[in-house]
């Protein structure tokens, strides 16, 4: 058996739920965000993490293990309320008491910790990750320096160039590239639950942990240091892009000023972007891009395993596309076609774009083989029902039992689902979930297998693409000018 748990809840969800939840395993006092499906830091968490933080600084627990519900950290600030004003504690003002915690605090990071996620994060004593995590600072596209701290923690863990990196480009690292680069200090294999104890039990028993405020790492070479910010400086000139720079400013302010200083220093170029219209903007168009991404309630709601394998009827350009992309996800990818030579044609192109990817370096060999391994040619359809999944590019679809059908250039069955890709290859692509005529189910799965393969889904009705409806609105404004 485990340690025993007992446990109280802090925060009223939307739903009536918890938003954080406190837990008393043994000697460790362990704090939960659990706000679905991102675990974002809006203003109703934030004032449960202060709470529960007070209950953390004054019991008698040993450690605090942060952690995020549902396998995900935190994806950060919620960019639908106001970035400042009202009487909820700052996310600041939290990263700082989780840092000045007389007792260490062990962060577990999984699925995303990203914006105000990874800050909280980086001002906890001991930062241990999920193999499956993604991590990033990208206030800057939405033309923002970030607030909680990360312009300073940042370069003191991983020195200036990799800060400079990750904060103007926004981008996101897996567990391995965060373990390498000193986001994170280790990556665990095993079961979470006893690393994480045995982890912080560690802490308690060596009776000493380091602040990152205190950390030296990325204080090692004054002078690579200044390079690097005459390097970044040098690259934002004639750029137009405020945030930018003074995400530089901040990052030269971590080596320059007293650690105290340098966070209001922050806090400070964030509330003077944070009043431009260029960074309204960028948040709206944030806004607006995600409100168009957003599923179906009744399609959210589904939780659809990740399929493993696909069929593909007919070998369209678009097909071959796809075909290539499932095969990459490392899914199992029948292709068949009615025939023999329209099958032939399309595997010597496959087989003619992998040996390209090969010679250029974006594909090894032993890749190219592991692929073509996971690919089964098929001549008619009466193997297609195996897969989870059927993609078709002919109108002439016939399977013996219900499948998730995707329809790709072609109209849809009954109860499928139209795709259109609305750039080359994966990227960004429509599915047409939203019609009556496809169960919810169905249409989860569709979604899942799209996001495996790289393809970033919008949710549209019946009534065929929207691009085509703005192309045509677009034709229709100019032709009337």
């Amino acid at each position: 058996m485990g340690p025993k748990r007992a446990g109280w809840q802090l925060g009223m969800a939307e739903a009536g739920g918890q938003v954080v939840r406190i837990t008393r395993i043994g000697a460790l006092l362990e704090i939960r965000i659990a706000h679905p499906p991102v675990n974002a830091l809006g203003p109703e968490v934030r004032r449960a993490l202060s709470g529960a933080l007070d209950v953390a600084e004054r019991d008698n627990s040993a450690a605090v293990l942060l952690r995020g519900e549902g396998g995900v950290f935190s994806a950060g600030q919620d960019m639908a309320e106001p970035l400042s004003g009202g009487t909820v504690p700052g996310l600041h003002s939290l990263c700082d008491r989780i840092e000045a915690m007389d007792k260490p605090v062990v962060a577990y990071l999984s699925g995303a910790a990203l914006g105000g996620g990874l800050e909280l994060a980086l001002a906890a004593h001991l930062r241990l990750a999920d193999d499956s995590v993604q991590v990033a600072l990208p206030d800057v596209h939405l033309g923002l320096t970030p607030c909680a701290g990360g312009t300073q923690r940042l370069p003191r863990l991983a020195g200036p160039a990799v800060a400079l990196d990750l904060l103007l480009s926004g981008r996101v690292l897996g567990a391995a590239e965060a373990l390498a680069l000193g986001l994170v200090d280790r990556v665990l294999t095993g079961d979470p639950d006893a690393e994480l104890r045995d982890a912080a039990e560690a802490l308690v028993a060596a009776g000493s942990w380091q602040r990152t405020g205190d950390r030296r790492d990325g204080f090692r070479d004054p002078a690579a240091w200044r390079l690097a910010i005459d390097a970044a400086r040098e690259a934002q000139r004639g750029q137009r892009s405020g945030a930018a720079r003074r995400i530089v400013d901040c990052v030269e302010a971590a080596l320059l000023l007293p650690y105290e200083q340098g966070l209001a220093f922050e806090r400070a170029a964030h509330g003077d972007l944070a009043a431009t219209p260029e960074a309204a903007g960028l948040r709206h168009a944030f806004r607006a891009d995600r409100a168009a991404r957003r599923l179906p309630r009744n399609v959210a709601a589904v939780s659809s395993a990740v399929p493993q394998r696909l069929s593909v009827w007919g070998t369209g350009r678009g097909a071959i596309a796809v075909v290539r992309a499932a095969l990459q996800s490392g899914m199992a990818v029948q292709l068949a076609e009615a025939g023999r030579a329209e099958l032939v044609a399309a595997l010597e192109a496959i087989a003619e774009a992998q040996e390209a990817d090969v010679a250029a370096g974006r594909m090894t060999a032993s890749a190219r083989d592991a692929d073509w391994a996971r690919l089964t040619p098929a001549v008619g359809q009466a193997r297609l029902g195996e897969a989870e999944v059927v993609l078709t590019t002919r109108d002439d679809l016939a399977l013996p039992a219900p499948r998730t059908v995707l329809a790709l250039e072609v109209g849809p069955p009954k109860g499928g689902i139209a795709v259109t890709p609305l750039v080359a290859g994966p990227g960004l692509a429509e599915l047409a979930v939203l019609s009556p005529d496809v169960a919810p189910a169905r249409a989860a799965q569709a979604v899942a297998l799209a996001r495996r393969i790289g393809w970033d889904v919008v949710p549209t009705g019946p009534g065929g693409p929207v691009a085509v409806h703005l192309a045509t609105a677009l034709a229709g404004a100019v032709a009337h000018l």
